[in-house]
């Protein structure tokens, strides 16, 4: 039986299968410093979808960080849905702000009807 809080998310002209078991919420609290700046760590919140592993044994994954158009939906979709969330962390791993600052995705092709009708709705 497919469990019923997976769904397949479109990015990148890819498909991505994500359930519990790949796929967390990440969110953060305070300040960070990233060359310099001070900046509000909720800049980092963020979904990481595991999709493999490096020859060393890291993951290998996927961010959809809060400015993704559709990141408040999968948020609330995740916490509906019971999916692991690390919340109100105190620091930011350094490959989350490389992440960030490197950045390119910027789009979600669709938005899965599980996330519900705020996806595509936010400002």
């Amino acid at each position: 039986m497919e469990d019923e809080g997976s769904f397949t998310l479109k990015a990148g002209g890819e498909e991505w299968e994500c359930n519990r078991d790949n796929t967390s919420l990440f969110t953060f609290m305070g300040k960070v410093t990233l060359r310099g700046m001070e900046l509000d760590a909720e800049n980092f919140n963020h979904v990481f979808h595991v999709y493999g592993e490096d020859s060393e044994g890291n993951s290998l994954g996927l961010y959809i960080f809060q400015h993704n158009p559709g990141f408040l939906a999968l948020y609330n979709f995740l916490l509906r849905n019971s999916y692991p969330a690390h919340l109100n962390l105190r620091e930011v791993a350094q490959c989350d702000q490389d992440a960030w600052e490197n950045s390119t995705f910027k789009d979600l092709a669709d938005y899965p009807p599980e996330w519900g009708n705020e996806a595509g709705n936010e400002s």
